[in-house]
């Protein structure tokens, strides 16, 4: 999968036997890595990802079964995703990177790091849905199987305009995100809500051990918005104590989506984080 530098990168790679859709942009600064979560592909990225390539080597990827990669018959299973990240960043030669995982991709990054300090100059999550991280019997728990079985049963009627829709206004954010992420954004999510089927009902996908956690000692950013269901912030709050290096931050007039809704303000995190809390190789 290695190939030739250049400024500028748009291929089809093969990793662990999957072609997989990959973009570089830039070729200034520290590598970074951007995971996007459920219902997407890289454009959902395309609005800071110009910005970010002024200051560091960005790359963005389609996950397996997302935009333009390969799907593999069979369950989703989350180990893929955390196995292709690493296929990407070592094939690329593209590490240590700062990986800056969004949702579920948050939850890919955070497996990663667990196994692979090695791979990370930081690590940025935003509201990841590690769900195992909730007490079982909670209502807050009970509450997001409830939306997600209805968003599961729209799907199955052939609703996915309406299923994506009720995944941004229960899961994801609140009432009037649908709006506010604009209609680009919103076809991205009706084209991939299949995928997101698959992701609800793979076995592990929300859960994380922690163990390996405490062994990564790399500045961690852990990020939730204040418009959105307030038990990410909770789930954050709990994985916070499990990073040696975690900064908790929350990004105010945001909801699950920042990068779409807020991207001037995403941005500047990632700025700010990225480059002033970097930590030197060796």
């Amino acid at each position: 999968m290695a190939g030739p530098r250049s400024i500028d990168l748009v291929a089809l790679v093969e990793v662990r036997g999957t072609e997989l859709f990959v973009e570089r942009r830039g070729d200034v600064g520290d590598p970074m890595v951007l995971v996007h979560g459920s219902w997407v592909d890289h454009r959902t990225w395309n609005v800071i990802l110009p910005k970010l390539a002024e200051s560091f080597q960005v790359v963005v990827y389609d996950r397996r079964g997302h935009g333009r990669s390969a799907r593999d018959p069979g369950p989703y299973r989350i180990e893929d995703d955390v196995a292709d990240l690493v296929g990407v960043l070592e094939g690329m030669d593209h590490f240590p990177a700062h990986v800056v995982g969004l949702s579920l991709g948050g939850t890919i990054a955070l497996r990663l790091a667990a196994e692979r300090a090695d791979l990370f100059r930081s690590l940025v999550v935003h509201e990841p849905p590690i769900y195992s991280l909730l007490e079982n019997g909670s209502p807050e728990l009970a509450e997001l199987r409830e939306h997600g079985d209805k968003v599961a049963q729209r799907l199955a009627s052939g609703d996915r305009r309406g299923a994506a829709r009720l995944f941004v206004d229960t899961i994801a954010s609140t009432q009037g995100e649908w709006e506010r992420i604009g209609p680009a954004g919103q076809e991205l999510l009706v084209a991939h809500a299949d995928r997101w089927l698959a992701e609800y009902l793979g076995a592990g996908t929300f859960a994380l051990d922690p163990t390996g956690l405490a062994e990564f000692y790399g500045p961690a950013l852990l990020t939730s918005g204040t418009l959105g269901p307030p038990v990410y912030g909770r789930i954050l709050d709990r994985l916070a104590p499990m990073l040696p290096n975690a900064t908790r931050r929350r990004l105010p007039g945001t909801g699950h989506l920042p990068h779409l809704t807020d991207p001037d303000l995403y941005v500047g995190v990632l700025f700010s984080f990225c480059a002033e809390r970097n930590v030197p190789t060796t």
